[in-house]
């Protein structure tokens, strides 16, 4: 079964072990010309390699590109969907019930696309904002564009 979240401001998601539903799917949509980003809460993920994984894909369901496949007890870095959805695929087993994970899911926008972010020369997107940088041989101004 798989499930929407539409997102405006954020969200924050939890998945454990459950004996009733060990597959959880799920996408999430963002407003259009947004993107998501995943910030996975450290220590959360202490999944089965065996038996345990997390999915993330880059599209609204199944076969879109996969970003990432998590398993064991890593905790991922932050991602990125290059749209406005990503899909989500928790799989496990209920041989052994630990707390999943926990991630808290943002809009983001690519604010270099519209007039180079006020840029004068280069503009370079980072996760929750932008930042200017010049071609060699060249300095910022002082109001950093």
């Amino acid at each position: 079964m798989q499930s929407q979240l539409r997102i405006g401001v954020w969200a924050r998601i939890r998945l454990g072990v459950s004996h009733r539903y060990p597959t959880s799917r799920f996408m999430v949509a963002m407003n259009h010309g947004w993107h998501a980003i995943i910030f996975f809460e450290i220590g959360l993920i202490p999944f089965s390699i065996r038996y345990d994984f997390l999915e993330i894909r880059d599209g609204s369901n199944s076969s879109a590109p996969l970003l990432s496949r998590f398993c064991g007890y890593e905790t991922p870095d932050a991602i990125r969907s290059t749209g406005d959805n990503l899909f989500i695929h928790f799989q496990t087993d209920s041989s052994v019930a630990k707390p999943g994970f926990m991630a808290r899911i943002l809009p983001e926008r690519d604010e270099c696309k519209v007039n180079n972010g006020g840029c004068q020369q280069k503009c370079i997107n980072q996760l929750g904002g932008f930042k200017c940088d010049c071609h060699p041989g060249f300095k910022l101004h002082q109001d950093a564009q």
